[in-house]
């Protein structure tokens, strides 16, 4: 059997999908990440990358999803507790959904799949 590791957006819709994707899969291995910071968000807008009104909608959008309790999962802060983690758990793939992080050469080299999800 495949040892999958899940890296969720630590954001509602990632909340809500962690109860149905935890239904459906019992034995995969489930990460959030926090890798989307304010100073990160900040940078982003100043280079242009996210415009100012398409954060502005993304932020609506999340407040109006309905609230959900936190999760008790492990949290992922940086593509070095990505590498610490991956190197403890030895995954046959990584599923990243939602994460939103931007991962490096180096931690791309450390699993031998990475798939990244956005669609729920």
């Amino acid at each position: 059997m495949r040892k999958t590791i899940l890296i969720i957006g630590d954001d509602r819709m990632g909340r809500r999908a962690i109860s149905s994707i935890r239904a459906a899969f019992p034995d995969i291995m489930i990460y959030r990440n926090r890798s989307n910071s304010l100073t990160r968000v900040t940078k982003l807008v100043k280079k242009k990358i996210i415009p100012f009104p398409a954060l502005l909608q993304m932020v609506w959008a999340e407040l109006r999803r309905p609230a959900l309790a936190e999760p008790n999962f492990p949290v992922l802060y940086t593509n070095q507790a990505i590498r610490d983690m991956l190197a403890r758990e030895k995954p046959d793939e990584v599923i990243c959904f939602r994460a939103g992080l931007v991962l490096t050469e180096k931690t791309l080299a450390c699993a031998p799949d990475f798939l990244n999800v956005h669609y729920y």
